[in-house]
């Protein structure tokens, strides 16, 4: 997977159950979360995304705004393994204009 303009670090992965038949997922509440394999300590801008895993990442966003983040598998783009987040404005401090 590969966040766009933003560097980002790996922090955990932990396993997640589908139901395929409705369409959905969630965390396997049994399961514990694994830290990122050796490799992947300091910041990235790309990551493995293994099957049936929910991958953590932490990324610092530098400015307000649409942010793309895909799969860079071209038939897993094709299936909608791509998407945008978005990055609001932060509310100004008391005090501060």
């Amino acid at each position: 997977m590969h966040i766009h303009e933003v560097l980002f670090q790996v922090v955990d992965r932990q396993p997640i159950f589908v139901d395929e038949a409705n369409g959905t997922l969630e965390v396997d509440a049994g399961s514990t979360s694994t830290p990122p394999e050796p490799w992947e300590h300091g910041f990235k801008d790309t990551f493995i995304a293994y099957p049936r895993q929910v991958t953590r990442v932490r990324a610092q966003f530098g400015m307000p705004g649409q942010y793309v983040w895909h799969c860079h598998i071209a038939s897993r783009r094709a299936r909608g393994q791509r998407d945008d987040a978005a990055v609001p404005r932060r509310p100004a401090a008391a005090g501060r204009a």
